[in-house]
């Protein structure tokens, strides 16, 4: 992206530094001067999460003369003329401020050996070549930078021209155009690309298609040659970095169904019968309109007809995937703490096709990186969050919770993994296998607090799959229903395994992009139900919160089922006002209180009193269904032993 001026104010640059930086996430690391020309470098944490090293070379006589080739490790600053703006915001930060024209300035430049070590400098190299179905050259390749991040560029050249890209850098990001990791790949791949798409065969012809695809600027090329030998990915490294895992034949690959893509519409769910006036009710899940997101509440005591009522709002979910107007399946992850959903209940099993995992091997790996953000220091972040649920459900001291910590971040450093190196990410991570071993290492056998006991049971109950091999993304695995059987496994293994599971899947949603949208109408991606959710709200854990409110973004709903209502609001968290779809069955020791958060009605109002007494006195399989604003209505369910009797006759 080119700068059309060179003469900036400060206020001008800094206007356009604030699209992508914080000045409070702006650092001064050094600061000289030599031969009259003043270094300096910075560290500047961007919006879109990357860590950037800019460095501006300055000279100050009236104006702030900035030198053409001042670097950084963005897109921005690899052209010509151009001031990126880390380099802005960097320039705002040595000034303290201060509006005072900067000036761009050809003539003097970064000394040799900055030169030699520019920010921008890459090596690439080509991952995967092929045609794709239109014929045309679909290349992908790694690339590294100067400042160590690895970028995954992807282009499609037709006639010696990118018509299509992709890559985790800002330009790509922000649709300013192929990036230099994508010319940069172009480049490597230039030769072949022509063997492949090109039909010319005269040497004048051949020449002139190299011209199309040769860099606009040949002298940076030349930078990478002069790339001193410690930046450069060597070949034994390269290979060992960016080696694929072998497949293994015990790991099970989960592929999303597809289902043809069709004009927007909403799939249509039948809860039941409206008693006052015989009418179905539909539930409309994609319909934006009729109901701004899909995170449900069934309650009701035993025998009130609650399960039969959320198996059959399954089974409709599942069955009525193929109305996903972009003809994304949907994936169903269910928390079955009573054993409701599992083989014992081959109905309801086999009629949803239901893949049931018990809490031995589950096939994902609470340490994993894949599917993540990028952040500064992921796997402390993850090694925190995993420390942080054990101390919550434990009640671990803060001396156990820091030997827990030690003993993950030694866990990854075991594995060749430095939390403060991205470059070392791309290892094999540790298992709960490799971090119990760590831990072993620090304790003192004698001393067998609760931390020993919790890290003792979870390594003799194998909760987790001790091969990362064999361990794939939870996002990715959930396509059609999943039911992880947590019936007869105490309290603690429950929540923890809950708990771990939700905070991955928040994070690999928050990487997965949002859901795609149409007019009034947004594709369903995920939900997930936790039954008998009334212990697990009462820990707070996070990431349940965090699903409800942000969840609606990427298609992603919450069914939370439970026996009481007041189970939704306790004095640290109200659940409910994250909640738009109630149904409400016979409730025992209901409280005016119960009602009133739920129905948006005052404790001592007739309409409270009526519901109280009315949900007080509902037969099985009655309920009360309020959806957002609109009045409560008194609905017969449709249970899913109906749905099955229907099928049968």
């Amino acid at each position: 992206m080119k700068s059309k001026e060179n003469n900036m104010t400060l206020a001008a640059a800094r206007l356009k530094a604030k699209e992508y930086c914080d000045d409070n996430k702006v650092k001064i690391l050094s600061d000289d001067s030599r031969d009259g020309i003043r270094t300096v470098r910075g560290k500047v944490l961007c919006n879109f999460g990357f860590i950037h090293h800019p460095a501006v070379i300055v000279k100050e006589n009236g104006n702030i003369r900035i030198a053409a080739a001042s670097s950084c490790d963005c897109y921005e600053g690899n052209e010509k003329n151009n001031i990126c703006s880390h380099c802005q915001a960097l320039i705002y930060k040595i000034y303290g401020g201060q509006n005072v024209p900067v000036i761009k300035d050809s003539s003097f430049s970064l000394h040799e050996d900055d030169e030699k070590n520019s920010a921008y400098s890459f090596t690439v190299e080509i991952k995967s070549q092929k045609k794709n179905e239109n014929g045309a050259a679909e290349v992908s390749g790694r690339a590294k930078c100067a400042f160590g991040f690895i970028h995954y560029p992807n282009i499609i050249v037709e006639n010696g021209e990118i018509t299509s890209y992709s890559c985790d850098c800002y330009s790509a990001a922000q649709n300013e155009g192929p990036c230099e990791h994508c010319k940069a790949l172009l480049q490597k791949s230039a030769a072949a690309i022509l063997n492949e798409i090109s039909d010319k065969t005269g040497t004048e012809e051949m020449q002139e298609a190299e011209e199309t695809v040769k860099p606009e600027e040949p002298e940076e090329a030349e930078e990478h040659e002069e790339l001193d030998e410690s930046e450069k990915l060597d070949e034994s490294e390269e290979s060992e970095e960016f080696e694929e895992p072998e497949e293994s034949e015990d790991l099970e690959i989960y592929e999303a169904p597809v289902f043809e893509q069709h004009e927007p519409t909403s799939m249509r769910i039948l809860l039941g019968t409206d008693e006052n006036t015989g009418e179905e009710i539909y539930w409309y899940p994609n319909d934006t309109s009729r109901l701004f997101h899909t995170n449900t509440g069934i309650i009701g005591t035993m025998g009130t007809g609650k399960t039969q009522f959320t198996k059959s709002l399954i089974t409709q979910l599942y069955e009525k995937q193929a109305d996903n107007f972009t003809g994304c399946g949907l994936g169903i992850l269910i928390f079955d703490y009573k054993g409701d959903y599992n083989e014992s209940k081959p109905d309801f099993a086999e009629t949803v096709n239901a893949r049931i995992l018990k809490p031995y091997k589950l096939p994902f790996n609470p340490f994993s990186l894949e599917g993540y953000k990028f952040k500064p220091r992921l796997p402390l972040h993850i090694a925190s969050t995993f420390t942080d649920i054990v101390t919550k459900i434990y009640k671990l001291g803060a001396k156990q919770s820091t030997m827990l910590l030690h003993s993950i971040i030694n866990a990854y450093k075991k594995c060749n993994i430095d939390p403060g190196n991205p470059q070392t990410w791309n290892n094999t991570v540790p298992t709960f296998q490799d971090v119990y071993d760590a831990y072993i290492e620090l304790v003192d056998n004698s001393n067998m607090d609760s931390l020993y006991a919790a890290m003792t049971k979870l390594y003799q109950f194998e909760i987790f799959e001790e091969d990362a091999n064999k361990t794939v993304s939870l996002y990715k695995m959930l396509n059609g229903v999943c039911v992880v059987d947590l019936s007869g496994y105490d309290q603690s293994i429950q929540n923890l395994i809950v708990a771990i599971m939700l905070e991955l899947f928040y994070s690999q949603m928050q990487n997965a992009g949002s859901s795609a949208i149409q007019g009034k109408y947004r594709c369903l991606t995920k939900f997930i139900l936790v039954d008998e959710a009334d212990n697990f709200m009462s820990q707070n854990f996070p990431a349940i919160k965090k699903i409800l409110k942000e969840g609606r973004e990427f298609g992603v709903g919450i069914i939370l089922s439970t026996q009481f209502l007041r189970h939704f609001k306790s004095k640290d968290e109200d659940y409910s006002k994250y909640i738009l779809t109630w149904i409400v069955h016979n409730v025992a020791d209901l409280k005016n209180s119960d009602i009133e958060f739920v129905f948006n009605s005052d404790k001592n109002s007739a309409l409270c009193d009526a519901l109280f007494h009315k949900i007080k006195s509902l037969e099985c399989h009655r309920s009360i269904l309020k959806i957002a604003n609109e009045d409560p209505i008194n609905m017969k369910d449709k249970p899913f032993f109906e749905l099955m009797n229907e099928r049968k006759s």
